[in-house]
């Protein structure tokens, strides 16, 4: 297994390039379809993006990583399919925006990685009734009534107690705001 990245002190090289293509193309390819959801077209839009970046390649020759910029491209070029073939929806570029403006990126697995780690941090560092309240009402779907019927316990405590849970979300998860909401809507929902 090659310790070393793929862009060494001369920049990118024939064998660097061909290195990055074999190592990024099948999750570049994920990210294009996920956005365009054709699996011939998002494999054309990698290799354009991977032609972009042979053409542009002495810009990388001071150990720039060029996985954002290819990222950036398959993004533009995905979105620029979907509007050329009237399958564009403005929720998406809302999202880009979003996405954007955070400097985070949906599809990254390390930012989901991290997202998943805290919010399981901020669950486990939940008062234990705090806790059980969040969960019988996120995951079991209990309305506040039923879980205070349930723990014998005022509806004003419940809400208290979901309350308290929300702030501690919204303190520890403030920078993945948007992708806390998509992954607990995804999960919960």
């Amino acid at each position: 297994m090659k310790n070393s990245h793929p862009l060494s002190n001369s920049g990118l090289s024939e064998e660097n390039f061909k290195a990055i293509f074999l190592e990024e193309f099948s999750n570049l390819k994920a990210y294009a379809q996920s956005i365009v959801k054709e699996n011939e077209t998002s494999s054309d839009i990698v290799q354009e993006a991977f032609m972009a970046l042979w053409e542009n390649r002495k810009i990388f020759e001071n150990k720039r990583d060029p996985k954002p910029y290819l990222a950036t491209i398959i993004r533009n070029k995905s979105l620029n399919y979907l509007r050329n073939n009237k399958k564009y929806h403005p929720d998406l570029e809302a999202a880009e925006g979003w996405e954007q403006h955070l400097g985070i990126s949906c599809n990254d697995q390390f930012t989901q990685k991290q997202l998943k780690a805290k919010i399981q941090e901020t669950l486990d560092h939940l008062p234990p009734k705090c806790r059980e309240i969040f969960l019988m009402n996120r995951q079991e779907g209990l309305k506040y009534k039923d879980i205070a019927f349930r723990l014998g316990i005022s509806i004003k405590t419940v809400e208290a107690q979901m309350a308290k849970a929300l702030k501690a979300f919204h303190d520890n998860l403030d920078q993945f705001i948007l992708l806390t909401l998509i992954f607990l809507m995804n999960i919960f929902f």
